[in-house]
């Protein structure tokens, strides 16, 4: 296969998948907007739940306290 084949091959996969990027994009954005039609707006940041390691602990917690700490 001539390298111009392979160049036209790959170039024709990079639009098609473009083209699945811009649908799904659009998926997504109609998601969106059904959400907040049926009046589900994001949740503010105070009423979410706190991420976790592995271990369970909560990010952040442990730097929070070293430097009340040191401080």
């Amino acid at each position: 296969m001539s390298l111009t084949d392979r160049l036209n091959r790959m170039e024709a996969t990079i639009r098609q998948q473009g083209q699945q990027l811009a649908e799904l994009a659009q998926l997504v954005q109609h998601l969106f907007n059904m959400r907040l039609d049926m009046g589900e707006a994001m949740p503010e940041d105070d009423e979410l739940e706190p991420e976790r390691d592995l271990d369970g602990n909560v990010y952040g917690r442990e730097r929070d306290q070293s430097q009340s700490l040191d401080g």
